[in-house]
């Protein structure tokens, strides 16, 4: 018998999940959701955000490095240039990824958030040959 979809496999996996809290019993529920507190824990832990303890309780990312700030303001500076110039260089992708190298995950993030609001406010006019950043 072939399989639904015209006889083609999958490749990639679906996941369904059929389970609800009423069809687990109350020691299944505890279990499922420390399991769920030590994925979400390792995975915010990889990404150097803050982490979840136990109780709950969020626990702030550690303060970032002076030289990581000091990359972030320089992203920022390239950023705010261009939107004055009204456009994104070679150069200026080029600026970015350098400062990059030095900021925390988390410090990407800010700057990228900057960039996609002044790119989708249309205060910069990208100019690259090839990716933005």
């Amino acid at each position: 018998m072939a399989p639904p979809g015209g006889g083609k496999e999958r490749d990639t996996a679906e996941v369904r999940c059929a389970v609800t809290a009423a069809t687990l019993a109350p020691e299944d529920l505890t279990r499922l959701k420390a399991e769920l507190i030590q994925v979400v824990r390792e995975e915010l832990t990889a990404r150097g955000e803050a982490r979840v303890v136990d109780d709950g309780a969020r626990v702030p990312a550690p303060e970032p490095s002076a030289q990581s700030l000091v990359a972030q303001q320089e992203s920022y500076q390239v950023i705010d240039a261009a939107a004055r110039a009204r456009r994104w260089t070679n150069e200026d992708r080029d600026a970015l990824r350098r400062a990059f190298v030095e900021m925390a995950p988390n410090q990407r993030i800010e700057v990228m958030r900057r960039f996609s609001t002044s790119l989708n406010g249309k205060k910069i006019d990208l100019q690259t040959q090839g990716a933005p950043f």
